[in-house]
């Protein structure tokens, strides 16, 4: 048997838990609500882990009222004993503080080598002596280095050993890099540190605000939890947020083998809508999915599926990959786009672009596909104006559909180019295979000069509208 628990606020705005109980008598809870909005995170899990699922929940509680005390970190950080896991946090500045937190990890306490929490560091410092592609958590690390030097009273850090004894310095001085800030016990300890590092990452920071590598899991062992989004917002525009969450809940509960695919979808793509507004100009518009804001076969319940009146211009397709349709409007510059003259409108544009959420940090891919259904035209128009380019045929047609990826070297598109929406430290990146840097693809006149630097989205969608229209 499935049991269910909920964090919530009560109608004061107090922070209450439920549960956990059987499936039947919480849903009957949830449905009774008077606002499902008010449910910041639900979790579930088999009747023998009632304990740990009560565990959570106030764990849950716990970090949220933390997080809204600005003095917390005052307070000494806790010591976990040797195979005590817990929940880490790395700060800019080395200011220990709620604002400044760049990256949310979790460890076991070893009693010997290096810390869990400093492996990063570690591996960092490594990586860039030997020169080799950092992450963006890396790059992030390595430029709060200066930082610690400077505090610590030493000319640079280039090493883990000279890190650790800048370290020795900053001890007792309130400045830190990075922070076990959540300790657990027991033998729940994983499960509650996988949930609170979870809805710290989800909720109280969002995926794109933190560097993490991923947006978080919603799975771990028996447990499943999911937690309303950080970019959860009821202001003009954006009341579907609440249908969505809602939505999303309501996934949760009624498929307790697992977490819906759909559930997961939902809360991405609010997350997605939030960025996508910036890349919004005088070439392409917002452009409402094909078949309808919530396609068909997305795999959400019957009793969901045209629950939210409002999904504005994002699409959950398959129960997964959330995307934002963008139709043509214009041609950027002159004919070639070197700004000769003013942009030029483009009736019955042949193609509409597709950006692709890659789920696993706030980049986007770019995919062609076919206007108002007209496949022959894509086709032959984005065959004519790249099938030199490729030794295959460009055009992928999955079960009758077709779309383009112009940022892949290969037609086959298994290797594509992410492009990142939120810059870190100013500087927008793209990295294809996971490493960082670009190459232009052979349909752009660059081509012959290949520079593996980053490109920004905008310069990428530039091009497109250049040189494919």
């Amino acid at each position: 048997m499935t049991v269910f628990g909920a964090v919530y606020r009560d109608p004061n705005g107090a922070l209450q838990t439920h549960g956990p109980y059987p499936q039947p008598a919480f849903k009957n809870w949830f449905t009774a609500l008077q606002n499902p909005a008010d449910v910041l995170s639900l979790v579930s899990g088999p009747d023998n882990k009632h304990a740990t699922i009560f565990n959570v929940l106030n764990d849950i509680v716990f970090a949220q009222n933390a997080h809204a005390n600005p003095s917390f970190f005052t307070n000494p950080a806790p010591v976990p004993l040797v195979n005590d896991t817990y929940v880490y946090l790395y700060f800019t500045g080395c200011n220990p503080h709620w604002n400044n937190v760049f990256y949310i990890g979790k460890g076991t306490q070893q009693g010997s080598g290096t810390p869990r929490h400093d492996q990063h560091i570690e591996g960092t410092l490594d990586k860039s002596a030997h020169g080799l592609p950092l992450t963006r958590k890396e790059t992030m690390i390595l430029r709060e280095m200066p930082t610690v030097a400077t505090a610590a009273g030493v000319a640079a850090i280039g090493t883990y050993a000279g890190y650790l004894n800048a370290l020795s310095a900053l001890n007792g001085a309130g400045q830190e890099l990075n922070r076990r800030t959540f300790v657990f016990t027991g033998n729940d300890k994983a499960a509650r540190a996988f949930c609170t590092e979870y809805h710290l990452i989800s909720s109280l920071y969002g995926a794109f605000s933190v560097s993490n590598d991923t947006s978080g899991n919603s799975k771990s062992s028996d447990l499943k939890i999911i937690s309303r989004p950080k970019a959860f917002n009821v202001g003009v525009g954006y009341a579907h947020h609440a249908n969505w969450w809602s939505m999303a809940c309501d996934e949760f509960i009624n498929l307790p083998d697992g977490v819906s695919a759909a559930s997961k979808a939902l809360l991405r793509v609010m997350a997605l809508e939030t960025l996508v507004p910036q890349f919004e100009n005088d070439w392409i518009a917002p452009r409402r999915p094909l078949h309808g804001l919530i396609q068909p076969d997305t795999g959400i319940t019957q009793n969901n599926r045209h629950k939210s009146p409002r999904l504005q211009h994002v699409c959950v397709a398959n129960g997964q990959d959330a995307t934002v349709n963008y139709k043509v409007i214009a041609r950027p510059g002159g004919q070639q786009g070197d700004q000769a003259g003013g942009n030029v409108p483009v009736q019955n544009p042949p193609f509409r672009l597709e950006l692709k959420d890659n789920k696993t940090s706030p980049a986007v891919r770019i995919n062609l596909r076919p206007s108002n259904q007209a496949l022959q035209a894509f086709r032959s128009h984005i065959r004519g104006k790249v099938r030199h380019c490729y030794t295959t045929d460009p055009i992928s047609i999955p079960n009758g559909k077709s779309f383009f990826k112009p940022f892949a070297p290969a037609a086959d598109g298994k290797l594509d180019t992410d492009f990142e929406l939120l810059p870190t430290a100013g500087i927008y990146s793209s990295t294809i295979g996971g490493l960082p840097g670009y190459c232009w693809p052979d349909w752009h006149p660059n081509r012959h000069a290949r520079p593996h630097v980053a490109l920004n989205i905008g310069e990428a969608i530039k091009a497109v509208l250049t040189h494919l229209l």
